[in-house]
């Protein structure tokens, strides 16, 4: 679906169109991504994606941002993924 819609559309109504497609956890979990992706790191974004969500939501952006990973052909043993994993677990815990 998201290869057709990236064919047929275009601007930001395809942004649009692509995240409205995914569950909102791919949508968070992309964007934690992003967030931490090349030098430096958009807290903004980290703050407002985890705080929140309910720790059920944790554990679902947990497995999407696990595939979101995969996707991209990161590793488990990634700095992001090892600090975003424990940021999940102390809220969990809680």
């Amino acid at each position: 679906l998201e290869d057709v819609l990236s064919s047929e559309l275009s601007g930001k109504f395809k942004t649009l169109a692509k995240k409205l497609s995914m569950t909102p956890w791919e949508v968070m979990a992309k964007a934690l991504y992003k967030a931490m992706q090349g030098p430096g790191t958009k807290e903004r974004v980290l703050i407002e994606v985890l705080a929140t969500c309910s720790n059920d939501d944790i554990v679902e952006l947990k497995k999407s941002y696990q595939l979101v990973l995969e996707a991209d052909g990161k590793s488990k043993g990634n700095l992001p993924y090892c600090l975003l994993s424990t940021c999940f677990n102390l809220v969990v815990m809680f």
